[in-house]
């Protein structure tokens, strides 16, 4: 599914922004973190616009990966 909606490279750049906040346990990389994950929300976004998922859909895979990133 996440290739089917093309959010994989999101994916890739929180997967990154978490290492460097493991990494550096600084706020500012917290920051990053966060601006990756509204990335991937307007991913999902653009994605529900085009009818490829559901709003309910959208929420249910962004909640998943911001408890998934956002979770210490």
């Amino acid at each position: 599914m996440i290739d089917a909606l093309g959010i994989q490279e999101s994916l890739n750049w929180i997967e990154e922004a978490k290492k460097e906040y493991e990494r550096n346990h600084e706020p500012a990389f917290q920051y990053i973190l966060k601006d990756k994950l509204f990335c991937l929300f307007c991913d999902l976004k653009a994605r529900k616009a085009e009818r490829k998922i559901s709003e309910s859909e959208m929420y249910e895979i962004y909640d998943h990966y911001w408890e998934k990133y956002m979770h210490d």
